[in-house]
């Protein structure tokens, strides 16, 4: 609280005799936890895509120093023609549960939560690095958006379940949204904001092209779908996956799942296949020891 703020206390609790009310800031923790959530989330996706096939040499860093401001989960899916698609995920999750995203958050300054600008001006930089081909960069949030905000997005329907952004879709009740570019640029204020930047235009356009918002992507609903995730689980040797797994099973895999997360997020870890699969094998593994 600055010195100002105290005077102004102070001030009030004189002229009425009694000490003015004051509100306690909600903690921090609610952010991490959103964000443990997700990477735990995503951990299980590489798993369920390993175990189909889809992709090879899949792999997962959490706090990425490399990915700018969408490092709190990176995943990568090495293709077999030798290509490579990523997803760079940012978590940002609102204390309170009916914010709505409006037009003056996505036009904020570039140190606020859905600044444009920041995100714009963050890939601009790893592209620089030649880290956007083939990579989607993505805002995951429970808050919901406003209807001032909705007029410049548009919302983004996966023809099939190939494209990796695909896997959203999971969450129920997310909505997955992108820029309408032409929007962008003949609404107001948003027509003023871009044309008072100095901006590649093309690199601009690769960037809403790229760039996806999931709003309503709450936490309890990522729950649901880890649940979901790890109950049809299937791990190589072990016939525990391969059934509907008990309540205390359940919660001493997901248990030790969190673990995994917050190690990773703690020290800017990265899981490969072979790592997520390890740490399946070892939770089966656990619960085939004998009691006693």
């Amino acid at each position: 609280m600055s010195t100002e703020t105290n005077k102004t206390t102070t001030l009030k609790a004189v002229k009425t005799g009694r000490a003015a009310p004051t509100k306690t800031p909600p903690n921090t923790h609610h952010g991490t936890d959103y964000q443990l959530k997700i990477t735990l989330w995503s951990l299980l996706i590489v798993k369920l895509n390993n175990s189909n096939g889809k992709y090879s040499n899949c792999s997962i860093t959490a706090e990425d120093p490399l990915g700018g401001k969408f490092d709190d989960t990176v995943l990568q899916f090495p293709l077999l023609d030798g290509s490579n698609q990523a997803v760079y995920i940012q978590a940002k999750h609102k204390h309170d549960t009916k914010y709505r995203i409006t037009s003056g958050d996505l036009l904020a300054a570039s140190d606020k939560a859905f600044s444009i600008k920041m995100y714009f001006e963050s890939f601009r930089e790893l592209h620089s690095q030649g880290k956007t081909n083939g990579a989607w960069f993505v805002v995951c949030t429970n808050a919901g958006v406003s209807p001032d905000a909705t007029k410049v997005l548009e919302n983004v329907v996966n023809s099939s379940t190939d494209d990796i952004t695909a896997i959203f879709n999971r969450v129920k009740d997310a909505k997955n949204y992108r820029f309408h570019k032409e929007k962008l640029r003949n609404i107001e204020p948003f027509k003023s904001f871009f044309a008072n930047l100095t901006i590649d235009n093309d690199v601009l356009d690769q960037f809403f092209g790229k760039f996806l918002l999931i709003s309503n992507m709450k936490g309890t609903e990522i729950n649901n779908d880890v649940i979901k995730l790890w109950r049809h689980m299937d791990v190589p040797g072990s016939s525990l996956f391969t059934q509907q797994m008990g309540l205390i099973e359940q919660a001493i895999a997901l248990d030790h799942l969190s673990n995994v997360a917050w190690t990773m997020t703690k020290f800017s870890k990265t899981k490969s296949e072979t790592d997520i699969e390890d740490i399946c094998q070892t939770i089966a593994w656990t619960w085939t020891l004998p009691i006693g």
